[in-house]
């Protein structure tokens, strides 16, 4: 059935990037992680077809090892799945 799904992307802080920057705003674009991550869950058997995802809840890209609470600390992703209501 239809899902929302909520990923975060932790990537890896560029060594130029200044201590006060929070947000990762470079390569590679955020529509790219999903719509990969959507192929790769389709191809692991997660769902039969990624048009089910019906909604995304707080996507985002984070430093890895940074503040926020689903950073991981090292680069990876935290995918939460859940049924739409």
């Amino acid at each position: 059935g239809p899902v929302i799904c909520e990923m975060v992307f932790s990537l890896p802080r560029p060594k130029s990037a200044p201590k006060a920057v929070k947000h990762q705003a470079r390569k590679p674009d955020l529509s790219k992680l999903v719509r990969a991550t959507e192929d790769a869950l389709t191809d692991a058997g997660v769902w039969e077809d990624d048009a089910r995802v019906v909604g995304f809840a707080n996507t985002r890209k984070v430093f890895a090892g940074g503040s926020d609470p689903d950073a991981l600390p090292v680069p990876g992703a935290v995918i939460r799945i859940w049924e739409a209501k």
